[in-house]
């Protein structure tokens, strides 16, 4: 109300679709865990990604092509549509 009283609306972003990569999600899923890899689209293979791809338009793709980063210790593509370092839960 006070907002309102000075022509002041209140927005919130509460961000629901993805965790930083250094959360303990993604930390548990590099570890091999795989009740936390399945918290997440982990691809095996490049032809995997090529055909999420085909229908996943680039959000950024001025800075941040693709939908897909490649990470080591989880041997995989993970799904991270923003940045490498937020990665999309399933």
């Amino acid at each position: 109300a006070t907002l309102h009283a000075h022509g002041i609306s209140l927005v919130m972003d509460l961000i629901v679709n993805h965790v930083a990569a250094e959360h303990e999600w993604a930390r548990r899923a590099r570890a091999g865990q795989q009740k936390y890899r399945d918290y997440f689209h982990i691809l095996s293979t490049q032809d995997e990604v090529d055909a999420w791809e085909k229908n996943l338009p680039d959000v950024f793709p001025d800075f941040a092509h693709g939908n897909f980063t490649w990470d080591d210790d989880c041997q995989g593509w993970v799904w991270a549509t923003f940045n490498e370092f937020q990665w999309d839960l399933n």
